[in-house]
């Protein structure tokens, strides 16, 4: 058995680590993307005259933290806009 130096040990070590995290980013996109396809068929299936306000998500017992997304879809909900 030959044996590694630490030079090669650390060299194949961060190889391995950054062959990792390339495939994790490339999952990362591809799930990203196939998210973004989905909700873009959601956005288009909608008529023409829905508006789409887009904001943090909303917690179960309180409004979104953002100041002018809660105060855009207050005025939305008071005025009727679907």
């Amino acid at each position: 058995m030959g044996e590694y130096s630490n030079q090669e040990y650390i060299l194949a070590a961060t190889e391995k680590v950054a062959t990792v995290c390339f495939f994790l980013a490339a999952l990362v996109l591809i799930v990203r993307r196939r998210r973004m396809s989905r909700l873009r068929h959601l956005w288009d299936s909608r008529d023409k005259d829905v508006v789409t306000l887009h904001m943090f998500p909303r917690a179960y017992t309180a409004p979104c933290p953002t100041p002018y997304p809660l105060k855009l879809e207050t005025f939305m909900k008071v005025a009727g806009v679907e």
